[in-house]
């Protein structure tokens, strides 16, 4: 039995033990048309990444079967071109093999298997192999993504979802990192764009920072969401203020992203973490806990 047919079997599985734990969500066309939707959406880092490991296809399976909204992946390149899901520029951290992804071709990249959970020395390997963009892209259902890419390798990105017809199912982050010219690409106009507002400038809090210029210049992209990364909430509630029929994003995922907040603290008391974020004015909340997030934003009849 192939790995693609294996998945489809276990997601068909775990969907319908979710479905009797509570009646899942009617499926929408498009990230276009989810981020229309008023409800709060549910991000997954990195996948499901518990079930069994980072980046993974097994925890894209499971965040489908959860009914998780968007699922945050990692694009890198290899020697040859192949694009696959790696979050490190190095393979030791996740993978059984080692040194820089990009001496690598894909074909040497068979053999690897992926550390469990977010990996590390310590960490035994799965059964998960390292996967391509073009196997994520394959699987079935319709799974909507994050593409956080990690280099500026946009173009073979548009290629493949060209070839797969997904436009529909992506989510392009608008970085200035990555230059002028990704105003530009051609993901833009075709694919939802999130635009990204950072206090967070080279590692440290640019106090007294206003996103109102990076505002004036993503204004003719029409975004439906920007990301707001801020040290303070002087800079969220700002951002708040000024972005105009669009959603906020925020990663939940610790205190450099979200003002001092973080993730341990939010299993422990939900309302302080994220019920405080999403009154505040989030409305999209990135999590390494999807399935706790689940739970609460039921529970407080939000989702």
């Amino acid at each position: 039995m192939t790995m693609l047919l294996r998945l489809a079997l276990v997601l068909l599985l775990t969907a319908s033990a979710v479905a009797t734990a509570a009646e899942p969500r009617k499926q929408v066309a498009s990230v276009t048309a989810r981020l229309a939707d008023p409800r709060p959406l549910v991000i997954a880092h990195r996948g499901c990444w518990r079930q069994p490991a980072e980046n993974s296809l097994a925890a894209i399976a499971a965040c489908a079967a959860l009914d998780v909204d968007i699922v945050e992946i990692d694009l890198r390149q290899t020697k040859d071109g192949v694009i696959v899901l790696l979050h490190d520029d190095t393979l030791e951290r996740t993978t059984s093999l080692s040194g820089p992804l990009r001496v690598k071709n894909h074909a040497e990249l068979k053999s690897a298997r992926l550390r469990r959970g977010q990996g590390g020395s310590d960490a035994v390997f799965t059964d998960q192999h390292l996967p391509s963009f073009e196997e994520v892209l394959a699987l079935p259902g319709k799974i909507f993504f994050f593409l956080d890419i990690k280099e500026p390798i946009h173009e073979p990105v548009a290629q493949l979802l060209d070839r797969h017809r997904a436009w529909d199912r992506v989510l392009f982050s608008m970085n200035k990192e990555f230059g002028p010219d990704l105003m530009r690409a051609r993901f833009v106009g075709r694919a939802a764009v999130m635009p990204k507002l950072s206090e967070n400038l080279g590692g440290k809090c640019a106090r007294d920072l206003d996103p109102g210029s990076d505002l004036i210049a993503y204004a003719g992209l029409r975004a439906p969401i920007y990301e707001v990364v801020f040290c303070n909430d002087r800079f969220f509630d700002l951002a708040r203020t000024q972005v105009r029929d669009a959603r906020l994003w925020v990663n939940a995922l610790g205190p450099v992203f979200d003002g001092g907040r973080d993730e341990k603290t939010a299993l422990a008391n939900p309302d302080a973490v994220w019920g405080e974020l999403l009154t505040r004015g989030a409305s999209a909340l990135q999590t390494d806990h999807p399935q706790e997030l689940i739970a609460y934003l039921r529970k407080t009849g939000r989702w």
